[in-house]
């Protein structure tokens, strides 16, 4: 009698979640998936036959996050084993990965005394939760699915005891992680800053952050590069670019100006200026930004010169202000869970099969990703994290989309494949990354909630806490739908407008519903007189009759055979108001897709048309 394990390790979402840079959130998931990875090789070496994840996931990539291990384990323990010592080994190999990237980051701090290291090794030797059961297996393919439901019940009330203990104390009036509010900061210098690390003045850190903050090999990709991608690319070609990479060259490592790594391992994809600051994304360039940075006299010159060089360059490309939108992309499979159940009637290796299908799809969505010039935080089996720039993002969610499909019809031929939600969240540069990774995650659960959807919000700076949002089944091609918005904004046909007074009518229809009148005679009517009283062409060209059609269709009927005589006027107002939000997201979609100069743009839609 064989025994099937299962283990998890934590905390995840919260962990990652817990970032002021996109490095810090780039490696709070990669050093969860390493220590997965450690725990998962661990095992194998023991003797266990893995099946989630995937064996090939182990061995690819493996040391650069190029295939990430999800923090779940699945495997068969060998004959006679003792599955509390493989849980052991398991957690030994974690804690062991774990106290090397310790010693990678402290190895960069020279002041030794800046540090309270008792505390940081409390903090490091308790920030693993592990969780794990097992469960009798006798090998057949029958009894397998006995013991997987066996095992994940009792992994589920392990998870529900939660016997960890709290944060270690500290010695008295100690600040709070900046990061991480339930721990204590490690640093004892008084400002909280350390010279020549990347931790900002009176910015405290717990000694998990620190390690997140210091242990990374190599930077990534910021948020303000992902903004201003669309114009370098469409900068690219003037004669003048070698000369802003020579003054960018110069600021290199100043903490003003970074070199993006694009070798191997790095991120090709921005080889078209492979640098990173906030001077490509800000309309003047402060003293106090120059002052926050230590620039010395000459590099602040330096500055100077290759910021009003990048504006020159820009206003010569018809370009009038700087980029500053970005898209936040995070996706999921729909009901993963239950596939993976129904799976476990056919034997181990329908989920082994499953396994090595989410490695191939992670693998695909890294270049997919990178092909629409984003930067991929994280692809596991079924989700997606990225950062992607706004004249891309619907091109890249529509590319993930049919990818996932391909992938998982291929692998599961005889079984209905999962669809993919994929939520994009479009926000400014200069908001807080928790607040951008916050809007991603709400992006996503409104894709979930009908599932199969992509689901698109746009948070403006002068929005407020509230997001303009739209959301549409796979199915009816929403990639076709956007592009008709943002091909009529780019010709000029509808005025900006026209968007605002029919969010003005549903309102006002909306008021008489409340108030027990019957609208629904009057609805396609009044948006067909707005309309009709809407010039593009700068006010010299009326819409015509099809147009105006075509625009009631979208409006009303969303794909013209979704609506009957019988919608309800709620209902209807509800499509009425969704359409004005995809119209008012689809004019920052076309502001961006010019300012790149429609390249990605035309390309997706030569795809999809």
């Amino acid at each position: 009698m064989g025994t099937l394990l299962a283990l998890s390790i934590g905390p995840v979402q919260g962990f990652i979640a817990a970032a002021r840079k996109t490095r810090d959130l780039w490696y709070g998931s990669y050093l969860l998936s390493e220590t997965a990875r450690c725990m998962a090789l661990a095992l194998r070496e023991a003797g266990a036959q893995l099946i989630f994840p995937a064996p090939s996931s182990l061995n690819a990539g493996q040391g650069d996050g190029q295939t990430p291990v999800a923090n779940h384990i699945v495997a068969v323990a060998p004959d006679g084993a003792d599955p509390a010592s493989l849980v052991e080994h398991a957690r030994q190999a974690a804690a062991s990965y774990l106290r090397r990237q310790r010693d990678r980051a402290l190895d960069r701090v020279r002041d030794r005394d800046a540090i309270d290291w008792e505390l940081l090794e409390r903090q490091i030797d308790g920030f693993l939760e592990l969780y794990a059961a097992w469960y009798p297996y006798d090998g057949t393919q029958e009894g397998y699915q006995t013991a997987r439901e066996g095992v994940e019940s009792l992994l589920a009330g392990r998870k529900a005891l939660r016997d960890f203990a709290p944060a270690p104390p500290t010695r008295q009036r100690v600040p709070m992680s900046a990061l991480d509010g339930g721990r204590a900061s490690v640093l004892r210098s008084k400002d909280g800053g350390l010279d020549d690390l990347d931790i900002r003045d009176r910015e405290h850190l717990d000694g998990v952050s620190l390690v997140k903050r210091l242990a990374a090999d190599r930077r990534f990709v910021s948020v303000p590069r992902i903004a201003a991608d669309g114009l370098l690319r469409r900068l690219r070609d003037d004669p003048r670019m070698d000369k802003l990479k020579r003054l960018a060259g110069e600021l290199d490592g100043t903490g003003l100006m970074d070199r993006i790594p694009t070798g191997t391992g790095g991120f090709a994809q921005f080889d078209h200026f492979p640098f990173d600051s906030e001077l490509l994304v800000r309309d003047k360039l402060e003293d106090r930004l120059l002052a926050e940075t230590g620039l010395n006299e000459r590099q602040g010159q330096t500055a100077h010169c290759f910021h009003e060089l990048l504006r020159d360059m820009s206003r010569h490309a018809g370009v009038a202000e700087p980029p500053a939108y970005l898209a936040v992309l995070v996706a999921d499979g729909d009901k993963v869970g239950a596939l993976i159940s129904s799976l476990a009637a056919q034997g181990p290796a329908a989920h082994r099969a499953f396994s090595e299908a989410g490695v191939d799809f992670a693998r695909a969505a890294r270049k997919t990703v990178a092909d629409h010039y984003g930067a991929l935080i994280y692809s596991g089996g079924d989700d997606v994290l990225a950062l992607v720039p706004l004249d891309t993002a619907l091109a890249c969610a529509g590319a993930l989309n049919g990818l996932f499909r391909t992938t998982m019809a291929q692998a599961l031929p005889d079984v209905k494949p999962p669809t993919l939600s994929v939520g994009l969240a479009i926000g400014h540069w200069h908001e807080d990354l928790r607040n951008l990774l916050s809007w991603g995650r709400a992006a996503e659960a409104r894709a979930k909630r009908f599932r199969d959807t992509l689901a698109v919000a746009l948070h403006t700076r002068s929005g407020g806490a509230g997001a303009v949002t739209a959301a549409h089944a796979w199915p009816h091609d929403p990639l076709r739908r956007w592009r008709h918005w943002i091909d009529w904004y780019r010709d000029d046909v509808l005025p900006d407008g026209a968007a605002y007074e029919l969010r003005a009518l549903a309102r006002e229809l909306r008021g008489l519903v409340r108030g027990g009148h019957d609208v629904s005679p009057i609805v396609e009517a009044e948006c067909g007189r707005i309309l009709r009283r809407k010039k593009g062409k700068r006010g010299t060209r009326e819409l015509s009759e099809g147009e105006i059609r075509d625009a009631l269709d979208l409006a009303l009927r969303r794909d013209r055979a979704g609506m009957t005589q019988g919608t309800q006027p709620p209902a209807l107002l509800d499509r009425l108001e969704e359409t004005v939000n995809e119209m008012i997201i689809a004019r920052h979609v076309e502001r961006a897709e010019r300012l790149a100069g429609g390249v990605v743009a035309a390309r997706a839609e030569a795809a999809h048309g």
